[in-house]
This record gives C-alpha cells, sequence and structure tokens, in this order.
C-alpha cells in the first residue's frame, strides 16, 4: 500500500501522504540540493590551501632530511675522533708500563 502511494507520478497520493503538492516538493528538494551545495571559490580555495599545505610539508621534509645529515656526519667525525683517542690512550698506556718495568729492573 505503501510503495502504491510513494511510486508513479500520482501526485495526489503524494500529496495525501506528505500534505505537499508535487511542486512544493520539488521546490524543498531544490532547496536541500541548494543548502548543501559546496560554492566553487570554497573547493577551490581548499584544493589550493591543501596543495600549499602539502608543498610546505615537503619542503619541510627535505629540511629534515639535510639536517639530518649533517648530523649522521658529525656523529660519524666524533665516533671516528673516539676510536683515534682510544687508540693512542692504548698505546700510551704501554709506553708507561714498559717505562715503569723498565726503570724497576
Amino acid at each position: 500500500a505503501l510503495q502504491n502511494l510513494l511510486s508513479g507520478n500520482n501526485s495526489k497520493n503524494r500529496e495525501n501522504l506528505f500534505g505537499l503538492s508535487s511542486d512544493e516538493m520539488k521546490q524543498l528538494e531544490q532547496a536541500d540540493k541548494e543548502k548543501n551545495r559546496i560554492p566553487k571559490k570554497t573547493v577551490e580555495g581548499g584544493i589550493g590551501a591543501a596543495a600549499k599545505a602539502a608543498s610546505q610539508a615537503k619542503q619541510s621534509l627535505v629540511e629534515r632530511g639535510e639536517r639530518l645529515g649533517v648530523l649522521a656526519d658529525k656523529t660519524e667525525g666524533l665516533e671516528n675522533d673516539a676510536a683515534n683517542f682510544a687508540s693512542m690512550a692504548r698505546k700510551l698506556r704501554q709506553q708507561q708500563e714498559k717505562k715503569s718495568w723498565f726503570g724497576l729492573f
């Protein structure tokens, strides 16, 4: 019964069911569409803002990568310096041990 009321172009049935004529229903539907429509400028602005944000994020990542590269180079230099220091300290200790043994005997 409800399907019969809603199907077809029987505007009288819809009018009885909803209390609105076909023209009034079309006007309401059109008003709903207009209300929910996003203006083209807003969409374009949103796309532009998203593109700008993506570009800034990409630039930030590039800069971060450069800083990480510099940091990695400095870390490698410090590691080499520490290894050289440890080697020199070992040699110095060995020299001092030899002197003290030879000085006793």
